[in-house]
């Protein structure tokens, strides 16, 4: 670390989490500059507080159960008097760990090129089940993970998206369940693998049902800095020579996947556009989710640029796979979809013919700070990396 990391810094506590057979309980401390993470275990009766574990990134601390500094809690829980399951993303994607809290021993319970989400522990606590998109980056799937022998076996796997609750008595699961063309519906299903999913609700309306929806290809863009960019394309059958590109919003968020859109409106825009011709890319951009810690990061101190340059590589893709009319290709978004749009305009001007930025972030000094004190620091601590980002939207070159 460099010596301004051993100066005092402001931190976050999160609740404590009791073990019900001692004294002591176990609390999450988060730096409020974000480049820090703690578990510490706290003695009750003398209030004696003991550093654990410790999580460093020069970036910022994130990815799926990792405690947020604005009170959002990671995963925490005693599976007995001494041990403990968290999650690290200490191998670049988040998995699951335990550790004995007398002798510090850490061991890794799930790894692989894939991420943990919503852990919970069996009422016995010798299983611990979760939602994983262990065998592609667009699922979410269910699993469980037996801690006396670390095998890990699917309970629900395939192309589509689920989240679940276990029944008090855990045997049965309440499931919402997606696909890319048809919207969230509930399944009441056993505990136990290789268990259809059945619908009991049909959440959709005879309007709906009478559309002819296209399934989307989950395809592979390589971007120019040698990385790959996953993307959903919507193929027309009689392509006109022009494209859409849709940039989702919120930044780290997922939207080339195998279950329903959070976009849904525009998932059904899209539908239009490639009965008019249109081909359509929807890209999981630098910094969306899903995609492990390298990926989050990288628009670290520099928002508007890698993320801008997925799209340049994905138009460019387009034009020499597709038949696409380099001269014919749009950009459109809403939120930080608007702001790479706007970003597409006004820094690669000759690149896109047309942009539609929909609410769009203009100045991220006037943004949520929870948000962007991860990727921006702060003002006061780097106030010209604040300046250079207000720059960017008043036509000052960088």
């Amino acid at each position: 670390m460099s010596g301004s990391y051993f100066k005092d810094r402001d931190v976050c506590f999160h609740q404590a989490i009791m073990n019900p057979d001692t004294q002591k309980a176990l609390v999450d401390i988060r730096s409020y500059d974000n480049k820090d993470r703690w578990i510490c275990l706290v003695d009750l009766a003398t209030g004696k507080l003991t550093e654990l574990e410790n999580q460093h990134d020069e970036a910022w601390i994130g990815g799926p159960g990792i405690s947020e500094w604005n009170e959002e809690e990671g995963t925490l829980a005693w599976i007995n008097s001494s041990d403990f399951i968290f999650q690290s993303e200490e191998s670049g994607y988040s998995h699951l760990y335990s550790m004995n809290a007398t002798n510090r021993s850490k061991k890794a319970l799930t790894g692989g090129k894939w991420e943990v989400r919503d852990p919970f522990l069996s009422h016995d606590k010798k299983t611990v089940y979760f939602i994983a998109n262990k065998i592609h980056p667009g699922v979410r799937n269910g699993y469980k993970l037996d801690l006396a022998s670390k095998q890990i076996t699917p309970l629900f796997e395939g192309n589509f998206g689920i989240e679940w609750t276990l029944s008090p008595d855990e045997k049965t699961w309440a499931i919402r369940y997606s696909t890319t063309t048809h919207p969230w519906e509930l399944c009441i299903v056993p505990n136990a693998p290789n268990q259809k999913l059945v619908p009991v609700t049909k959440s959709t309306l005879p309007a709906f049902d009478k559309l002819t929806l296209q399934t989307p290809e989950i395809i592979q863009i390589p971007s120019s800095d040698g990385k790959t960019i996953y993307s959903r394309k919507y193929t027309p059958s009689k392509p006109n020579g022009a494209a859409v590109l849709f940039v989702h919003g919120a930044g780290y968020l997922q939207n080339a996947h195998y279950f329903w859109s959070y976009y849904q409106r525009e998932m059904l825009f899209h539908q239009l556009l490639i009965e008019k011709g249109y081909t359509v890319l929807d890209l999981d951009y630098r910094a969306s989710e899903g995609y492990g810690r390298d990926w989050r990061t990288d628009i670290y101190r520099d928002m508007g640029n890698r993320d801008l340059h997925d799209y340049i590589d994905a138009k460019n893709y387009l034009v020499k796979n597709q038949a696409v009319d380099s001269s014919r290709v749009g950009i459109y978004g809403g939120s930080y979809g608007g702001f790479i749009t706007l970003m597409a305009l006004l820094k690669t001007p000759n690149t896109f013919n047309c942009g539609a930025a929909l609410r769009s972030v203009t100045d991220w000094a006037h943004y949520n700070h929870e948000y962007t004190s991860n990727i921006l620091n702060y003002p006061s601590t780097d106030p010209s990396l604040s300046q250079k980002q207000s720059d960017l939207f008043c036509g000052k070159p960088e």
